[in-house]
């Protein structure tokens, strides 16, 4: 390769799969990786196996394919080396793992310890990011709008906001909660903005799981819990949301968001999809 820029010519790979997934695009993502791949072959690039492995994961994560995210990347988090030590990189994709499996209080520790230290300021935002969607994920809202204001503050002066869009449909939540709290500090544009954006991403990924699914068949999909089985089962039979909450001696609201992780685990975008393919995968 020229130059032997292995290092930038991985980044600027893993930024394209990144694009892609953005512009709703699994075939341009996994010609990413595939090229990616090809720098596997390059020996005196020392890094190439763990930038390359997170890559991998991350798409993973992505595709919430967890069953397929490197076991290393599943672990605890490293000692803290340098800001540009490959642990560090490893650890921003372990940070990614804990939070779409709400494994939040590892998570939260590694956050609040990494404020003390340097970091790089794309990955302290990304983290920083991720902290606001596990607070509010823990119903913790003071502690999540905290959190955002600070990510938004370091943010700023770059006019970093990758970090905030990637967390998709989190990141929409959030935003929508904080644009009808009063006495905000963050700017309503930049909320409007970021809202608007990370619901386009969710959107997005959506296909892009679709897209891979079609091809990849969905037979690996992460199963339902006991409590979205019992709900599906009652969607099947018709029952509106308040009728299962009544049913199963829950609150609307925590029925609404049992009904939303059912969406996202099958991809589903209307009850529709939902019921036929619970059909197809023998679910109900």
């Amino acid at each position: 390769m020229k130059n032997k820029q292995h290092e930038i010519m991985h980044k600027a790979l893993f930024y394209k799969l990144r694009i892609a997934v953005f512009q709703g695009s699994n075939t341009r993502a996994e010609q990413a990786l595939n090229d990616m791949e090809l720098l596997l072959n390059e020996r005196n690039y020392a890094y190439r196996f763990a930038n390359y492995g997170i890559a991998v994961s991350w798409y993973n994560c992505m595709l919430y394919r967890y069953e397929r995210v490197s076991d290393w990347h599943k672990n605890n988090f490293s000692p803290y080396a340098h800001a540009y030590h490959a642990d560090n990189a490893e650890n921003q994709m372990i940070g990614r793992y804990h939070y779409l499996q709400k494994n939040f209080i590892p998570l939260l520790a590694y956050i609040e310890e990494m404020k003390n230290r340097e970091s790089t300021l794309y990955g302290r935002v990304e983290l920083l990011a991720i902290e606001a969607c596990a607070h509010y994920k823990m119903k913790d809202k003071p502690a999540a709008f905290k959190a955002l204001l600070e990510a938004y503050k370091q943010a700023l002066p770059n006019e970093i906001i990758m970090p905030f869009i990637e967390l998709g449909k989190d990141m929409r939540a959030l935003t929508h909660a904080v644009l009808h709290e009063s006495g905000c500090d963050i700017p309503k544009a930049w909320l409007e903005t970021i809202h608007l954006k990370s619901k386009t991403y969710a959107k997005y990924q959506k296909t892009v799981i679709s897209d891979y699914e079609k091809v990849n068949g969905g037979s690996d999909i992460k199963s339902l819990s006991f409590d979205e089985k019992e709900v599906l089962h009652d969607l099947y039979k018709g029952f509106s949301r308040s009728e299962i909450a009544v049913n199963k001696k829950l609150s609307v609201q925590k029925v609404k968001y049992i009904i939303d992780n059912i969406y996202e685990k099958l991809n589903a975008k209307t009850i529709a999809d939902v019921i036929r393919i619970a059909i197809e995968r023998k679910q109900v």
